[in-house]
Order: C-alpha cells, then sequence, then structure tokens
C-alpha cells in the first residue's frame, strides 16, 4: 500500500486543502451532514444549560439572547453560511455551528457578519471564551 504524504507548510491557511485531504484519506457518513434545525437546537441547548454547573447557568443566563442566524465566511470556496447565536456581550457572540458541531465565540462585524472566531467545543468553555476574550483575557 502506497502512502502520499502533503506537506503543508506551518502558518498557511489552507482549511479547505486541509479538509479536502482529509476527507480524501478517511471517508466517512459525516458527508452526509444535515443542517441542524432551530427548533432541534433549541432543545440541545435546554439540555446543555441543565447539564451546566448553577453558577455557569446563571452566567449564561446573563448573557443569552433569542437565537438567531449570523452569516459567516469560512473559506472563500464555502461562501456565505449561517450560525445560531445563542449569547452575546457588546460585539462578541457565543455561537453553535452545527456543520463543526461546536459552540464557539467570535465578533459581529458590521452588525450582520461574523468576524475572527474561534471554536470551543462544549457551550461551557465557549461562555469562558466569551467572557474572558471580551476581558482582554487570552484563553
Amino acid at each position: 500500500m502506497a502512502v502520499e504524504i502533503i506537506l503543508i507548510p506551518t502558518g498557511t491557511q489552507q482549511p479547505g486543502l486541509i479538509r479536502w485531504v482529509y476527507s480524501s484519506l478517511y471517508p466517512s457518513d459525516d458527508m452526509d451532514w444535515k443542517p441542524i434545525g432551530e427548533q432541534m437546537l433549541r432543545e440541545q441547548l435546554q439540555r446543555e444549560i441543565e447539564a451546566l454547573p448553577e453558577y455557569v447557568r446563571e452566567l449564561f443566563q446573563k448573557y443569552s439572547v433569542p437565537i438567531y442566524r449570523l452569516t459567516c465566511l469560512r473559506t472563500a470556496d464555502a461562501g456565505e453560511e449561517k450560525v445560531y447565536v445563542v449569547a452575546r456581550l457588546e460585539n462578541r457572540v457565543l455561537f453553535f455551528d452545527d456543520v463543526e458541531d461546536e459552540y464557539g465565540v467570535g465578533t459581529v462585524w458590521e452588525g450582520t457578519m461574523l468576524k475572527d472566531w474561534d471554536l470551543y467545543g462544549s457551550l461551557q468553555a465557549a461562555l469562558v471564551g466569551l467572557i474572558t476574550e471580551q476581558n482582554g483575557y487570552s484563553t
């Protein structure tokens, strides 16, 4: 069995190429991705909120907003996509990315576009990211 190794220089921003190489090497059923509906997200979010420690739950409630969609540009090739915003602190939002199945934090640019975001995985980790990054701390 021959193995082809592709080297991508450190610091290059080529997520589309990396995703293609990975999916070519490790095909899976994940290619049948289906977007999460808002109702399904509400149910999932409610379960996750209930599982949080009480003090974290109270903190989430402080910043939570009615769920809404926000545009993001993952890659130029992918075009515009949407994520679900669930909390906000000034110009920073905590969102759910149903493509990656993770919570993240980013900046809202001109009120309509998500910019400069990071994915954190869990709701609790993203909430910590929302608060610490807004206050100038790095996670």
